[in-house]
């Protein structure tokens, strides 16, 4: 590879992609923070930020589904 792509797939901001979780790796990361009705790309989000990578999360009915069975409904 050359110095490029490995800065580019070694650069760990930004949102979480489907590669990040690829071959079933389970990643355990902290909420940060909740950023709520974030408009961005023409729509409003919710964005989930997280401690360790600075990575984010847009949550969409199916993730925020999950959270909200698994670990409640205070954002807090």
């Amino acid at each position: 590879m050359s110095a490029f792509s490995d800065r580019v797939r070694s650069n760990r901001t930004g949102f979480f992609k489907v590669a990040d979780l690829e071959d079933g790796r389970e990643v355990t990361l902290t909420i940060k923070y909740l950023d709520e009705e974030v408009e961005m790309f023409g729509k409003v989000l919710d964005i989930l930020n997280f401690e360790e990578t600075g990575q984010q999360l847009s949550i969409n009915q199916t993730n925020a589904e999950f959270l909200l069975d698994n670990f409640g409904d205070d954002p807090e």
